[in-house]
């Protein structure tokens, strides 16, 4: 709850409210937008009140958004008032999960380091159960380094470790880090062909996000796409364009149109699209994903450069010689 907004006007408190209402709804999108209306009216954008740059930098982070919310993130880390080791501990695993995502390595392990250090600080002052919590997100954060960077038994590792600690609890905030593991464990099985054991997790995941869909729609975006992934491996191509197109039409209305799970869709179709030779379709549908992942994530990051390649491949596949060897160049 945003505080200290009494002689703020109406419109303020009423942008303030809807942001509220379409968060606990699951509308992200709706939900950034209202509360950036009320920074609008109060002119401050560039310098959000503390409590307001957390919800800020947390909507921006489930839309995608991570250069946005490392900004209001570490808004958050210059306001150090009445800010409790826990809480500090907290806001560095948001900051180096989002600098993951951003493949700014160098940095994210900087502050996975400063996350740890902290732990122990924390545990030896007041028990190791009083951060039990954020002692999970901080080996999902590495496991997220490892899965970024490629090194995927390193990742794979702490993650069956994760689930065997996490499992034992019916906590929902457990459950709900339950599922982000399962589904990236799911992911990581994959890597090794080990699919029976990547369907497996990838159901469990859905069984806890599936009954409140509204609470985890990153989550169900994430889960079909990795189901779609499986069924094209068992050629089951109905089932593949179903689970894609449904995760696109839960990921527009919950998190827009131009989050990067929309790119990985778009681009997982532009795929289908080509092998099918419906080169028009094809085409079109990568662009789009890699205009957004341009916009989200710059010209840099691996992901951006891995869909640029693919219009190269694409324009290989008809062909198109020199246009193929000048994106290939450029990459």
């Amino acid at each position: 709850m945003i505080q200290n907004t009494n002689l703020l006007e109406p419109n303020f408190q009423e942008f303030l409210k809807n942001g509220e209402n379409f968060l606990s709804e699951g509308y992200f999108l709706k939900a950034l937008e209202n509360y950036e209306r009320a920074l609008e009216l109060e002119k401050k954008k560039e310098n959000p009140p503390s409590d307001l740059a957390k919800i800020l930098a947390t909507i921006n982070k489930k839309l995608g958004r991570f250069k946005e919310s490392l900004f209001y993130f570490e808004k958050c880390s210059q306001n150090k008032a009445n800010e409790s080791r826990i809480e500090k501990l907290r806001l560095l695993n948001n900051i180096c999960e989002v600098q993951a995502k951003l493949a700014r390595y160098d940095e994210a392990n900087k502050t996975l380091e400063s996350c740890k250090e902290l732990l122990i600080t924390i545990g030896n002052e007041f028990g190791a159960e009083k951060c039990q919590f954020e002692r999970i997100k901080i080996q999902r954060n590495e496991a997220l380094l490892y899965g970024e960077k490629g090194d995927y038994k390193e990742a794979l590792q702490l993650l069956d470790d994760l689930v065997d600690l996490v499992k034992q609890s019916n906590d929902i905030a457990f459950q709900r880090e339950l599922a982000k593991i399962l589904l990236s464990r799911s992911q990581i099985y994959i890597k090794f062909s080990r699919l029976v054991e990547s369907r497996d997790d990838v159901e469990k995941c859905l069984s806890i996000v599936r009954n409140c869909m509204n609470s985890y729609p990153l989550l169900m975006v994430g889960a079909l796409h990795t189901l779609a992934i499986l069924d094209r491996f068992a050629g089951r191509e109905i089932e593949v364009e179903n689970n894609l197109q449904r995760a696109i039409e839960i990921g527009k209305e919950y998190l827009g149109e131009d989050h990067i799970e929309i790119a990985r869709l778009y681009k997982h179709f532009g795929i289908i699209y080509l092998d099918k030779r419906e080169l028009n379709q094809s085409l079109k549908m990568i662009e789009t994903s890699y205009e957004i992942y341009l916009d989200k994530l710059g010209e840099e990051h691996p992901l951006t450069i891995s869909v640029y390649n693919n219009l190269g491949e694409f324009y290989a596949d008809k062909a198109e010689y020199a246009k193929a060897e000048e994106i290939m160049k450029r990459a």
